[in-house]
């Protein structure tokens, strides 16, 4: 008797332990939110190094436009844009194409929204305008597109999404 007794305790102690266990693992847990913590800003610098990257490309587009003109030549021009002219100028870029438009005789048409920053354009000695509007399309980058249309004597600027 004295051996029956003695299984019988623990087995009690026992099934309190587990139904305790059992029914501390329904209980419903609250978990405190815990604010994410900021990771160190590396954007930052990595904008930086993605700017000189661009500016960096951009300078290389530009001198290679000017070292290596369209082979074939230069392209047979109508009077008009043949005519070399006097012109300094530094400035925004959209006044430049229309004076540029005036003494070609041509219809000046602006299209797209202008950059809140203009694009400054420089433009100095004595040259065709055909050339002049071919040294403003390279300044303007990938920011505007200048087409020149020797059959309707139109120029389009086109500001692109791009500024």
């Amino acid at each position: 008797m004295n051996t029956a007794k003695f299984f019988h305790i623990p087995t009690i102690g026992l099934l309190a332990c587990f139904s305790s266990a059992l029914l501390a693992g329904c209980a419903q847990m609250h978990a405190t939110p815990v604010a994410p913590q900021p990771a160190p800003s590396i954007n930052r610098p990595l904008d930086r190094a993605a700017e000189k990257v661009s500016d960096a490309w951009a300078l290389l587009a530009t001198e290679n436009a000017a070292l290596h003109p369209p082979k074939g030549g230069s392209p047979i021009l109508p009077p008009a844009l043949a005519r070399a002219v006097p012109l300094t100028w530094t400035g925004p870029l959209a006044p430049a194409v229309s004076k540029l438009s005036t003494l070609a005789g041509y219809h000046y048409i602006p299209q797209g929204k202008q950059p809140a920053a203009p694009i400054i354009v420089h433009l100095s000695g004595t040259h065709s305008l055909f050339h002049d509007l071919r040294e403003l399309a390279v300044q303007a980058g990938t920011r505007a597109d200048l087409t020149v249309n020797a059959r309707t004597h139109k120029i389009v600027l086109r500001y692109t999404e791009d500024q």
